[in-house]
């Protein structure tokens, strides 16, 4: 099976202010001690390189591999990468098994219940039932719905969420780099400065990017705002940066999530 991955961040996984800059990544897999290369592609199944080099911010291209978690090396940092479609398999096959197992403990537990009502004159029929009956409640309780999973993953306390966001490429990451998320025609003021586009996210939702031009630094952008989803659910908001005499920025200020 193929499995995307969201566009590469290659970041210490110890210290994420410690970004591997323009690397050399390599692409291997996890049960692989010597890391060897494996065969990658792009979304549209075009063949990348491996090593793949990132930007001088750790980016690099989403990306398409045979197996569901990756890990990668390069600029003496050393990860892992976990696809959106592996953890969803994953997902799916635990719930349908949790299902079946529910489902075949309430079958066993009814035919127990059964074969003791058929008895009910004996005091043994009569403990069999208690049993089979309290089985069955067991078995019910044991059997997770798709809107209780829902709730565990929706609720930010969760460990089910917890584990999630641990697992996946943070969204807020994305954010600092919108060229990965834009998709479309691209606004742009009298300098070349982007000042607004379309945005796709990993999971498909959209979003719009919006820039502030820097008042000293024609062409750049000083602060941005990206939305996720229509109707808006978050908007996530570069603050203002600070630019030396050269217009490099000295202070970036880390993104806010609304």
């Amino acid at each position: 099976m193929a499995y995307t991955y969201d566009p590469i961040f290659a970041t210490d996984p110890n210290n994420t202010e410690n970004v591997a800059a323009n690397a050399s990544i390599i692409i291997f897999d996890p049960a692989d001690e010597t890391m060897a290369p494996i065969t990658i592609t792009d979304v549209t199944g075009a063949a990348l390189p491996n090593p793949i080099t990132v930007s001088k911010n750790g980016f690099g291209p989403a990306f398409v591999a045979s197996i569901e978690r990756v890990g990668w090396h390069g600029g003496s940092f050393t990860g892992y990468f976990t696809s959106y479609e592996g953890i969803k398999a994953a997902a799916v096959a635990a719930q349908v098994a949790a299902e079946n197992a529910g489902a075949s403990a309430g079958a066993a537990a009814t035919a127990s219940l059964a074969e003791a009502v058929a008895d009910a004159d004996s005091a043994a029929a009569a403990a069999a039932a208690s049993e089979a009956a309290a089985a069955t409640s067991a078995a019910l309780v044991g059997a997770p719905a798709d809107s209780a999973v829902q709730t565990l993953i929706n609720a930010p306390a969760s460990a089910t969420r917890g584990a999630l966001n641990a697992t996946y490429v943070s969204y807020l990451s994305l954010a600092g780099n919108p060229d990965a998320l834009i998709v479309g025609a691209i606004t742009r003021d009298g300098n070349g400065a982007a000042t607004g586009a379309g945005v796709v996210w990993p999971d498909g939702s959209v979003g719009t990017y919006a820039g502030t031009p820097s008042a000293g630094t024609p062409g750049a952008i000083d602060s941005y705002t990206i939305t996720y989803g229509s109707p808006v659910t978050k908007t996530y908001t570069q603050p203002t940066v600070t630019r030396n005499a050269s217009g490099a920025v000295i202070t970036r200020p880390a993104i806010t999530v609304a």
